[in-house]
């Protein structure tokens, strides 16, 4: 195999939408806690798609959404919404249709004033909302991520530590490209 070719799916075991074991642990780190970052193999249909790549990123088609992910089609799973601001990070995780199974953030952990923008918040939420969604059967979500807080990937982690697999990485942030409000006039001296 060419070293400077690109790996087709066969090549590389990873997710449905390239997501590579949700965060593997360096080889040169001692871990401190046994985190299994194992998965079921996808399937062989789902492993022959040929998913566009965009900057080495697999781009979800037509043929990821009705491939099957577990028990479930890739359009089934549950989403986790991460919401970070600039001083809270916030999470929900909805079903296929937009309905709230669970939801939580920084502030609700017990993380007040300005501790509830740091990454460590961030990561207890991930995991808090980890545990939560494995309380009521569910292991493998899509995430879609929105803001540009500090507590992006920090959550994200946290979710993938308490044993969520993720599938797929979408972000949601939105661009303004000005043409906002007008100012007031000055004040008269």
């Amino acid at each position: 195999m060419d070293p400077r070719a690109p790996p087709s799916w066969n090549d590389v075991d990873v997710f449905l939408c390239g997501v590579q074991d949700s965060f593997p642990i360096s080889s040169n780190t001692q871990p401190t806690a046994a985190v299994s970052t194992s998965h079921d193999p996808l399937p062989e249909a789902a492993r022959k798609v040929d998913a566009p790549k965009i900057l080495g990123h697999h781009i979800v088609t037509e043929e990821c959404l009705t491939s099957i992910v577990g028990d479930r089609a890739f359009y089934e799973l549950p989403v986790l919404h991460i919401s970070a601001g600039k001083n809270n990070t916030f999470a929900t995780l909805t079903d296929c249709n937009g309905r709230i199974l669970e939801r939580s953030s920084c502030s609700a952990e017990g993380f007040q004033n300005a501790r509830k923008k740091t990454t460590v918040a961030a990561q207890t939420l991930g995991i808090s909302m980890g545990f939560k969604a494995q309380k009521i059967g569910i292991t493998t979500v899509r995430v879609k991520m929105r803001g540009l807080g500090s507590g992006r990937l920090p959550t994200l982690s946290g979710a993938a530590l308490a044993g969520l697999q993720v599938v797929s990485l979408t972000d949601d942030t939105s661009m303004h490209y000005g043409h906002g409000k007008r100012p007031r006039k000055m004040r008269r001296k």
